[in-house]
């Protein structure tokens, strides 16, 4: 390129000649300009490089490549085929004639429910006597109902998880209000001395309760147990108000002994399967992304969703085939659970959405536990009612002595008596007390001197 040192001529000469040889400019030549990015922009591109080759060989060292080739078609069905999980399974599994389900027929009374809770009738400040004195002049009427569909044999909203569809009446919460305001109205009733009124929502709430345990879904699971704590609460208030009167123990007794059912979580686990299963579909979507999706960066890693695939079929096949088979054997319950929190391994790339999808399932049976101790501290207390002498150690044994801590249920000796109790969800003894202020949640059953 040349570069005039000083003006050009106006008419340069036409011949082959130079221009230095026939004008006397100083010309010089120089190289055309070069971009200021060129050094910068090739350093960028060494570094991009290097940068992705270690993305590479750190992907290469994580387990997903090897949980994505372990993941294939006929894989995926040997694992499923080991566990009754699809939709056809789901649907026999709640195949069950519409007249004999008590969803179905507690529709109508789940809608006036709702209508309640809209129409701010009571809140869950309320104490559960206070919910039963506001609520129950507009349910009373129906307890008809609600009586028809607690004799009942199934419980079944019948959802199908994989085709999205749900039972109108899949919101567990207007359930909570019906427990509650049964609740409420059993107390008062207990306090009144309204015999055959108590007994007949203690019996209502008890077969509900267990009827409830029949729908797979954790929802109804946890539902169940909610239900479990208010009307043991209910029955305690029984035996400590009544418990000299033998009608009232028998009607605590009849209550505890139809609560008192094993707990099969397969069903739940099954179900479960299928909620993650879908979730790992629909999250690792970009189009089709959940809501709640995880953030981790590792839904973009390549094969991730194979990787994801593999590791819910492997860890939902190892939480139902491994399952305790005594099902009223609640330490081999908790060793279960406790191995199932080991697999959730945050180390391991492969297992970010199991860990995710699965933490529901922590601590699960802490509950079943409870509901346990609580319900063998009702049966212990009717019979020493009954004449046992706490003095040579609790009447029921085996299972029936167990706390929620696997240790026996605790008995003290008090002024007037005796105590039977259980320690609450504080995990704490607190001497038998219950005070919600204080963090204290003992579960006691006073036993006079006669």
């Amino acid at each position: 390129m040349l570069r005039w040192v000083s003006s050009p001529p106006k008419h340069p000469p036409k011949n082959d000649l130079s221009l230095a040889d026939v004008y006397p400019y100083k010309v010089e030549v120089i190289d055309k300009p070069r971009s200021k990015w060129g050094v910068v922009g090739k350093v960028s591109l060494v570094i991009f490089s290097i940068l992705l080759g270690l993305a590479a060989i750190a992907y290469l060292l994580t387990d997903v490549p090897k949980a994505a080739g372990a993941y294939n078609r006929s894989h995926a069905a040997a694992l499923r085929a080991k566990l009754p999980m699809s939709d056809a399974e789901l649907e026999r599994m709640r195949a069950v004639p519409d007249a004999d389900n008590a969803a179905l027929t507690l529709g109508p009374v789940i809608q006036d429910l709702v209508t309640i809770r809209k129409a701010d009738t009571f809140n869950y400040n309320d104490t559960v006597e206070d919910v039963a004195r506001k609520a129950w002049p507009k349910l009373e009427a129906d307890l008809p109902v609600i009586e028809r569909a607690s004799r009942q044999s199934t419980f079944s909203l019948k959802v199908s998880i994989q085709s999205g569809e749900q039972h109108p009446y899949y919101n567990p919460s207007p359930y909570r209000d019906l427990f509650k305001i049964l609740d409420g109205r059993l107390h008062l009733s207990a306090k009144a001395g309204n015999l055959d009124e108590t007994s007949r929502l203690a019996g209502i709430s008890a077969r509900l309760t267990a009827l409830i345990g029949n729908e797979p879904s954790q929802e109804f699971f946890l539902m169940r147990m909610t239900a479990g704590i208010l009307v043991r609460r209910g029955l305690q208030t029984i035996l400590n108000l009544r418990g000299q009167n033998a009608a009232y123990r028998k009607i605590v007794a009849d209550a505890a002994t139809t609560m008192d059912t094993p707990f099969d979580l397969r069903p739940m686990l099954r179900e479960h399967y299928w909620e993650a299963t879908n979730y790992v579909l629909d999250s690792l979507q970009p189009k089709r992304g959940s809501f709640d999706a995880p953030s981790s960066p590792a839904r973009f890693i390549p094969s991730f969703e194979r990787a994801s695939l593999s590791r819910v079929d492997e860890f939902y096949a190892y939480a139902v085939s491994n399952y305790p088979a005594d099902l009223w054997d609640d330490e081999a319950l908790h060793e279960h659970f406790f191995k199932l929190q080991s697999l959730q391994n945050p180390n391991d790339i492969s297992m970010t959405i199991v860990t995710f999808v699965t933490s529901l399932l922590d601590d699960i049976d802490k509950p079943i536990r409870r509901y346990r101790a609580e319900t063998n501290v009702l049966q212990q207390a009717v019979r020493a009612l009954d004449g046992a002498d706490l003095s040579k150690g609790l009447p029921l044994q085996d299972r029936h002595r167990l706390d929620s801590d696997g240790s026996p249920l605790r008995v003290r000796k008090t002024p007037d008596g005796w105590m039977i109790y259980s320690i609450g969800h504080n995990m704490t003894d607190d001497d038998g007390v219950f005070d919600s202020k204080a963090g204290k949640d003992d579960f006691a059953v006073r036993i006079p001197t006669r």
